[in-house]
């Protein structure tokens, strides 16, 4: 009798903390870090908050408690589009000639083998390539140590003839968009603070069709601690209270950088005419309140066209490279392909226009 009581006692304890927590992480995904740290932390953990509630789920229907087992039912229902945006379940349309293929790339400096990425891109026979983090060698490593400059590689070996390069850190560091369309304009949306992050895009025309293609790479997290390494795991441990402060520190602020950042994208989007197509490294998974507000306006190629998790960060099981487009135009086939040369995944999309 003892042991019913008090094993009911945990259940109802399991319930109020889940329904609380979950509620609030369904909150923190409409709500600005900008208001405030907490509600950042939340939508970082919502996921896995939702997936411990079937646990609180199924210990109601143990329990035969109709009033719990209705509501958290409710709850799983009102969360039910993060089940949609971390699994998807779509299969490949076929895509005739009225589609564009677009390849975006987080390559790491091409640090882990240049020819290697070069090589993987161009065999993806991609129309356009948008890349995050590109050394561009023209500039220093040509008069230095005589490299070849990787984009004009990769321009003759996916055929791609137009090019624009965004420099970040000392005009040899930051993006590029590579077309085999024309390019009709082009621009940059500045950021108030310099560092390997930016945000550009060009105008191309596609079948006397223009569209704007966008190349955003948002604010890194920045979460290594100190340059000094643990050799024998390879990795930084957050074992110290002065190390866990910073982490909690790193992620709360780089949060609220990015929606300063959002800003200026979405600001730059109201003034296009043009059907979007948006590409990059957003450091932001699907269940953040920037991923909300942007889906507000475009559609996760992803979720509509992808199939499976479609993780794209190596080190952890996380999805924050996208390819997302306008509700005017039409993903048909969405899927990442994975490397061994950079900690990121290509996201590659066929979109019909």
């Amino acid at each position: 009798m003892k042991y019913k009581k008090g094993f009911l006692i945990a259940c109802y304890f399991i319930w109020y903390l889940v329904a609380f927590f979950l509620g609030l992480g369904y909150i923190s995904q409409h709500v600005s870090p900008l208001r405030g740290d907490i509600f950042y932390l939340f939508s970082l953990v919502v996921w896995y908050i939702q997936l411990s509630s079937w646990i609180a789920l199924i210990l109601a229907i143990i329990q035969k408690n109709r009033y719990w087992v209705g509501l958290l039912v409710v709850l799983h229902l009102i969360g039910i589009k993060n089940y949609r945006v971390t699994y998807a379940f779509n299969s490949p349309q076929k895509c005739s000639e009225g589609c564009v293929k677009v390849l975006s790339y987080n390559v790491k400096n091409f640090e882990l083998g240049t020819h290697q990425i070069l090589k993987e891109i161009a065999v993806q026979q991609p129309d356009v390539v948008c890349l995050q983090e590109v050394w561009e060698y023209k500039r220093f490593y040509n008069s230095t140590y005589n490299a070849p400059n990787p984009l004009e590689s990769l321009q003759n070996m996916a055929k791609l003839p137009y090019l624009f390069f965004y420099p970040r850190i000392k005009e040899n560091f930051g993006l590029a968009i590579l077309s085999k369309y024309p390019i009709l304009h082009k621009g940059i949306i500045p950021f108030k603070t310099n560092g390997i992050n930016g945000m550009m895009y060009v105008d191309i025309l596609y079948k006397n069709k223009p569209l704007r293609i966008y190349n955003v790479h948002l604010q890194s997290m920045n979460l290594m601690y100190n340059p000094q390494y643990e050799h024998e795991t390879g990795k930084i441990k957050y074992d110290t209270p002065d190390k866990r402060r910073y982490l909690l520190r790193q992620l709360t602020k780089s949060a609220k950088v990015r929606t300063q950042q959002l800003d200026l994208l979405l600001n730059s989007m109201e003034g296009c005419p043009y059907p979007i197509i948006l590409t990059g490294d957003l450091n932001s998974t699907p269940y953040s309140h920037l991923y909300n507000r942007l889906t507000k306006k475009l559609q996760d190629n992803f979720t509509v066209s992808g199939r499976g998790f479609g993780y794209t960060f190596d080190k952890y099981p996380l999805r924050i490279d996208y390819i997302l487009s306008d509700k005017r135009l039409k993903p048909m086939h969405t899927f990442t392909h994975k490397t061994i040369h950079s900690d990121h995944s290509m996201v590659i999309s066929y979109i019909a226009c």
